[in-house]
């Protein structure tokens, strides 16, 4: 669907492919791991990613998402339901 948007001498993208990314970031990415295995899933949800969020100290957003009250309980709560 996308092939008449890319210019001609794009080249596709893999479906998978190993991209760099930041500390912080890959550090969000471990704490979902570690919540799905802990929660005994088989793979990462995005509302893994929101418990990570919420979880890192210093995560931007994890702040932004506690002061209009979500809290980390509240999201693995809905993760376990």
């Amino acid at each position: 669907m996308l092939e008449h948007v890319l210019p001609s001498q794009a080249k596709p993208v893999a479906d998978s492919a190993d991209m760099e990314c930041s500390p912080a970031l890959g550090e969000m990415f471990a704490g979902a791991s570690s919540l799905a295995k802990e929660l005994h899933h088989d793979r990462v949800q995005p509302l893994h990613l929101v418990a990570a969020m919420l979880s890192t100290e210093t995560s931007g957003v994890g702040e932004i998402l506690k002061r209009v009250g979500i809290s980390i309980e509240s999201v693995v709560a809905t993760i376990q339901s």
